[in-house]
């Protein structure tokens, strides 16, 4: 197949990937602007993004350290790990689109990439969608055919942003709303990751042809189904539920222990335990040190400060107040949830931005149904807008419930879709208040960001 253009959607418009170079595996990878010797303060974020364990490209190239070059900058976010993973794709095989080629296809990605190849949700894509309108024009009108890729839950606001954009009978690009890296790779031309193997059509061919082990297949099978019977009843013979005698009840536990929630035809009752407990909620706070700034940081001239701030579960009527988050210095802000019980969880995640006041309220999912197993870790970006102007609060709501009861994910769906259609900050705090008497796990936070000198303070762009 032809090589095909590769745009990364920035609040700023589109940047496009020239070329990606690899690089001796002893030195550290490296975002370049535009040919020359300037590395962007992306690199550092870049390099944990390439190199294993943090990193994914290394996990599907082979190779641990590339040189990227681009032709506008990306101060900072992480939205541009989808438009640089494709583009390690197609460069892998030799068909990533360079500066002088004039390739039939072009991609406009943005989103953010997790260990697991699920595609995060990012802010501004409608903004970024708009800033790129006269670069998907010029493409379209030089016969490209032209694909803009976003994340899932960002697919209502992209195609707004693109009806908008390109009006009436206007040719348009083909919008994508992708959850995993699945999504993406047909575009490129590329097969899938998940495949289906013969292994088992092979094993059970096996176990055909041997009654004994299709006997004991049937006494593990009925076991696992005794199993979670007893579960789904609170029967003894599950370990985990032995094991809540002797399990102090967390907040949420003593306030929902009585909640009793119909779950097919049977009463479940959410219980803390080992095997049930609420995920751990932080906020991870990066900022430069005094007289420093973040490129000093990013490049490990200077020593970041790093302090975190554990969010409580919320079994009262009303959150907490929010926690002052300074512009000035900060490089890097997210929100940490990490399973610590020994159980799955499914999780639902929902953040609302406003002023003080309640004025221009939004809310957005960040995670829908998401699957932490035990000891897993999200991180969610926290970081407010390139500039804060006036005070903004941001609020976050973790709903989480054992992945072992029936229906969670669909529960979760319901719950969060409360919050997702919350219109004010009243009615947010109408939904917490209702939602910390549900059998649900609830952990809240907030911050309120504060202008820097009362003007408006670039995040994570000053320069030492």
């Amino acid at each position: 197949m032809k090589a095909m253009k590769i745009l990364i959607g920035t609040t700023d418009g589109p940047t496009e990937v020239q070329r990606i170079t690899p690089e001796d595996p002893e030195v550290r990878s490296v975002v370049c602007l535009d040919g020359k010797a300037i590395a962007l303060p992306i690199s550092e974020d870049y390099d944990a993004f390439v190199r294993r364990p943090t990193g994914v490209i290394e996990a599907l190239t082979g190779h641990s350290a590339y040189r990227v070059d681009i032709s506008q900058p990306i101060g900072c976010g992480y939205s541009w790990q989808l438009g640089i993973l494709a583009a390690h794709m197609l460069a892998a095989r030799g068909r990533l689109a360079g500066a002088q080629d004039t390739p039939q296809a072009a991609l406009w990605l943005t989103g953010e990439v997790d260990h697991h190849f699920s595609i995060g949700t990012v802010e501004d894509v409608a903004l970024k969608l708009m800033r790129a309108t006269s670069a998907l024009k010029a493409l379209i009108g030089a016969g490209q055919r032209v694909t803009v890729v976003v994340p899932e839950a960002c697919g209502a606001e992209a195609a707004k942003a693109l009806a908008d954009a390109f009006p009436g009978g206007q040719a348009a690009p083909r919008l994508v709303a992708a959850r995993h890296l699945d999504d993406v790779l047909p575009l490129l031309g590329l097969p899938r990751l998940r495949r289906r193997f013969p292994g088992a059509r092979m094993a059970l061919g096996r176990v055909r042809r041997t009654g004994r082990m299709l006997a004991t297949g049937a006494a593990v099978l009925g076991g696992v189904f005794l199993l979670a019977l007893a579960w789904s009843q609170g029967g003894p013979t599950d370990p985990a539920v032995a094991r809540n005698a002797a399990v102090p009840a967390t907040p949420v536990a003593k306030a929902t222990a009585s909640t009793a929630t119909e779950a097919d035809g049977k009463d479940q009752r959410l219980v803390a335990s080992p095997a049930g407990a609420p995920p751990s909620v932080s906020l991870i706070e990066t900022r430069a040190p005094v007289g420093q700034g973040c490129a000093a940081v990013a490049f490990q001239r200077a020593q970041p400060v790093i302090s975190r701030h554990r969010f409580a579960s919320t079994a009262a009527t009303s959150e907490g107040p929010a926690r002052p988050v300074p512009a000035a210095g900060l490089c890097d802000l997210r929100h940490r949830i990490v399973n610590t019980g020994l159980g799955r969880l499914e999780i639902a995640v929902v953040a609302a931005r406003f002023e003080p006041s309640g004025a221009r309220f939004r809310t957005r999912p960040l995670a829908i149904a998401r699957t932490l197993d035990p000891g897993e870790t999200l991180d969610l970006d926290a970081r407010p807008p390139r500039t804060v102007p006036e005070p903004l609060v941001q609020r976050l709501a973790v709903l989480a419930l054992p992945g072992s009861w029936p229906r969670s994910a669909d529960r979760l769906k319901q719950a969060s879709g409360a919050l997702r259609d919350a219109g004010s900050a009243e009615s947010w705090a109408r939904v917490i208040k209702a939602l910390a008497g549900q059998a649900v796990f609830l952990t809240t936070g907030g911050e309120i960001f504060t202008p820097h000198r009362g003007g408006a303070e670039k995040i994570g762009q000053t320069l030492p």
